[in-house]
């Protein structure tokens, strides 16, 4: 995954997250991208509703 830019504010927060993806044995954007779907799909558990339509978008695309 080379298309992503991940921009980090804090170079100990990088650091952590290189080493937690290095002993994965993954890039940083592909731990981050992980992460970020595993922590989607703990929302989607947490909150059923969403998948029901009973959570609206109030405005079109």
């Amino acid at each position: 995954m080379t298309d992503l830019q991940l921009r980090f504010t804090d170079p100990a927060r990088y650091d952590v997250i290189a080493a937690a993806a290095r002993a994965a044995g993954v890039g940083v954007e592909e731990f981050v991208m992980a992460a970020a779907y595993e922590r989607a799909l703990n929302t989607r558990e947490q909150h059923p509703r969403w998948l029901q339509g009973t959570y609206r978008v109030s405005h079109h695309y």
